[in-house]
């Protein structure tokens, strides 16, 4: 019962800051409290945009996804602060999987205080390969790689800019991992049977960032640089001790007009102690190397560098909706007993539209070792 508690209390903590934000925005004038229009955005009201639309992912097949994206300024009248976001989807797939995403981006007093979370929730047919890159890389998907999965993960942050660009942070981190109609194959593995009966996890951790970008939804230009550690114990309810150390950096050189750059990103996620097979370092997510099959390239540790270039298209010089983006990365997974070390190549095209001002939908269509896959996302993979 004491698990239901801690994520309870972070819906509540969520769901009163969005009121908060918007009792600020209220005014005495007589105008539309949420707008539409694109146009509008100056004056600091929330800005929604529903969507419907079909989309495909490598795990998840075929997927009609439904929900919106809301944007709004804490406080209206102040035009420097950065507009806080809302991104909500749910989708449902020709597998039967269903998947529930938020991840809200909250401006109380801009880069000085705020917050942001990742509220996840899936319950979906999946397949499990293994762990190790030689083990799993060319692995036949089938019936013996096919099992069930629960997962779900909640993780709030808040930060603190106490110089300018650098910025302090903390959070907690609360997941779950729960197999079930698995295969003979994936039941015998001895990582799949040793933590599957220990699915939560609890974590506290602490972040030091660099941010000089300009905008974080759609960056033009700026550095990022993030270190992370986070320390998973019994004594918040989990069932795990593991500890990870996560350093992400990202440059974005303009070419161009605005909107014309390249994008640049190097990230190693280290995990160490007894990690469980649902908190493993995964390639192929949406964010990284888009075209493999999330959970094919599974271990304790990864890394992984992408080169992305990004054109906003301009007609008659004006700038447009519209975006075609490449890029070319490169990965590897590993752990403290790797002697060997196997790299992966990936790359792809891309294309954006702008629902709002600097924020987009994306399509990307990305190819692998021997795989390839579609992608539908909002804002950027990094």
């Amino acid at each position: 019962m004491i698990k239901q508690y801690y994520i309870i209390y972070i819906l509540i903590l969520l769901v009163s800051s969005t009121v908060y934000s918007q009792e600020k925005l209220k005014s005495t004038e007589r105008k539309p409290f949420i707008v539409f229009s694109p146009d509008s955005i100056d004056d600091g009201r929330p800005l929604l945009t529903p969507f419907l639309t079909p989309g495909y992912t490598p795990e998840l097949g075929a997927v009609i996804a439904g929900g919106a994206f809301l944007s709004f300024k804490m406080d209206r009248n102040d035009k420097e602060l950065t507009r806080s976001t809302i991104p909500l989807s749910f989708s449902y797939s020709t597998t039967g999987a269903i998947a529930l995403i938020t991840k809200p981006t909250l401006y109380f007093k801009n880069k000085y205080l705020y917050l942001e979370t990742d509220l996840w929730y899936k319950s979906m047919p999946d397949n499990y390969f293994g762990v190790g890159f030689k083990e799993t890389v060319d692995k036949e998907q089938g019936p013996e790689t096919s099992y069930y999965r629960d997962w779900w993960w909640v993780s709030p942050k808040i930060y603190w800019e106490f110089e300018e660009n650098f910025v302090i942070g903390g959070g907690l981190d609360f997941n779950y991992t729960k197999g079930s109609k698995e295969s003979d194959e994936v039941l015998a593995d001895e990582t799949y049977s040793k933590y599957n009966d220990r699915p939560f996890n609890s974590g506290i951790g602490i972040i030091l960032r660099y941010d000089s970008r300009d905008m974080p939804a759609n960056t033009y230009y700026g550095l990022y640089i993030n270190l992370s550690y986070t320390f998973y114990q019994n004594f918040m309810g989990g069932d795990n001790v593991y500890r990870i150390y996560d350093l992400d950096i990202r440059k974005f050189i303009k070419t161009g007009k605005p909107g014309q750059l390249i994008a640049l990103q190097a990230r190693i996620r280290f995990g160490d102690g007894d990690v469980p097979y649902g908190e493993m370092s995964q390639l192929g997510s949406p964010s990284d190397l888009r075209g493999y099959l999330w959970g094919r390239l599974r271990d304790k540790s990864m890394a992984y560098s992408i080169a992305e270039y990004r054109h906003k298209i301009y007609w008659n010089e004006k700038e447009s909706k519209h975006s075609i983006v490449g890029w070319i990365a490169v990965g590897t997974i590993f752990n403290d007993k790797t002697t060997t070390y196997y790299a992966t190549p990936n790359y792809g095209i891309g294309y954006r539209l702008d629902v709002q001002p600097r924020i987009s939908v994306r399509l990307d269509y990305g190819v692998g070792r021997n795989t390839s896959g579609f992608y539908f996302n909002f804002q950027q993979a990094f």
